[in-house]
Formats: C-alpha cells, structure tokens, sequence
C-alpha cells in the first residue's frame, strides 16, 4: 500500500512539474514577438491561453501514462 501511494504521488509530482515547465515555457513564446496578435486576429482563436493550459495537461497527462506503462512492462520484462 506504501509503495502504490508513493508511486501514485510521485507520478502526480512529475507531470505537475513537466506540465508547469510546458505552460509557462509556451506562454513566453506566445507572448514573444508578439505572436499574441496574429492570434487575435483569427476568428479560432477563443482565449488561446487557456486552451495552451488545456493541451499542455492533455498533453502531459497521456504521454506521461504511457511513458510509465512502458517503464512498468520493461521493468517486469526484466525480473
């Protein structure tokens, strides 16, 4: 039960970290050269920071899971 709870936590722990690294490094670029601008001007482009919050967490979140799965399979491949 300790060790699921820790790998739970853990696993929690590093896509909050890779998921804030992702948005905030994607909120410079689109603030940079004022890209912002160009996107305001298109008629899809409905609150753009909240939709690079939204795919930066589906993002994250799916690769980060199967990324773990691999880890888990290779691991028990392995012993």
């Amino acid at each position: 039960m300790p060790i699921g709870t820790y790998y739970r936590w853990t696993e929690e722990r590093l896509a909050l970290l890779w998921r804030e690294w992702l948005t905030q490094h994607l909120i410079k670029r689109y603030f940079n050269n004022r890209a912002y601008y160009r996107l305001r001007s298109s008629p899809n482009g409905d609150n753009p920071d909240q939709r690079i919050s939204a795919d930066v967490r589906n993002f994250t979140v799916s690769t980060l899971s199967f990324l773990l799965i691999l880890l888990n399979s290779l691991v028990t491949l392995i012993a």
